[in-house]
């Protein structure tokens, strides 16, 4: 849906929606807006907040990784692997969650310390969009080796590396989990993910308002 406000000016104020429907037939229909009095002491506008049309139907995808590598504090694993797991999902960083802890153990062949690092992380994304992040947590699964070399380059941008490379090695993924849950607030009518509500699947609406002088 597309729609356009001009500046208020004098004259009257026209809307006009035009509709085309799966067989490319369309229709329209033009009419004046009815004037209004606004209360004085009371706001022009109510205001106005983005909602997604799946706001009320999410689902929370959770799941485990785990990895070696040395040099490494919590925070830096968490924020480095946040912010891998958003590029591979599609996702802002802003709806991951991620723990993560440490064991360490005596490697014998190199007698050095390593760090084994087990994170654990949570997605929450609207319903339609959870078959698409479990579908890639699973090719992860399958493939790691690109997500590793991710992982990797994130880690060495963190801005506390002192200039040494890490190397990240035995990274695994478990399969993901989902849990469906379900808030209020939901809209019909307004874009979800760059794509118009079921309500409007088949319909491609525009909404122009002009304003100004007839």
């Amino acid at each position: 849906m597309e729609f356009s406000l001009g500046p208020a000016v004098s004259g009257k104020t026209y809307a006009a929606l035009v509709v085309t429907d799966h067989k490319n037939g369309q229709a329209h229909i033009m009419k004046a807006v009815p004037a209004h009095s606004i209360p004085e002491g009371t706001k022009t506008f109510t205001d106005w907040q983005a909602t997604c049309a799946d706001e009320g139907k999410k689902v929370k995808i959770t799941g485990s990784l785990s990895f070696e590598a040395s040099g490494l504090k919590q925070a830096e694993v968490e924020t480095a692997t946040r912010a891998a797991l958003a590029f591979a999902l599609d996702v802002k960083p802003s709806l991951i969650e991620v723990t993560a802890t440490q064991a360490r153990r005596l490697e014998s062949d190199t007698r050095r310390l390593a760090t084994s690092w087990s994170v654990k992380y949570a997605v929450q994304v609207a319903e339609s969009k959870g078959v698409a992040v479990q579908k890639a947590i699973t090719n992860i699964k399958t493939n790691p080796t690109e997500f590793r070399g991710r992982l990797e380059a994130a880690v060495n941008d963190l801005p506390s590396t002192t200039g040494e490379q890490k190397i990240i090695s035995k990274f695994t993924i478990a399969s993901p989990e989902s849990d469906a849950t379900t808030r209020s607030g939901g809209a019909d009518g307004v874009v979800a993910d760059g794509t118009t509500s079921q309500w409007l699947s088949s319909a491609v609406v525009v909404l122009v308002a002009f304003i100004g002088s007839m």
